[in-house]
């Protein structure tokens, strides 16, 4: 982020959030905190899990010991 021209961060508010925003304010950034509230729509975490197939305990052991 030092490399970058100054921009707006904008991060969801939770308890290492302040920490964050005087860091990347330190490096020249507008540091914007959003209320989880507002992030929601955004969070994309685990939204694929249903959809992938399941898997076989012989297919895992093999992809457990590939070189």
């Amino acid at each position: 982020m030092a490399n970058l021209p100054p921009c707006i961060v904008a991060m969801e508010a939770c308890g290492s959030a302040h920490y964050w925003a005087r860091e990347i304010s330190q490096l020249g950034h507008d540091a914007q905190l959003l209320p989880p509230q507002a992030v929601k729509p955004f969070i994309q975490g685990h939204k694929m899990m249903h959809a992938m197939p399941p898997v076989s305990p012989k297919r895992l052991h093999a992809r457990r010991h590939r070189a």
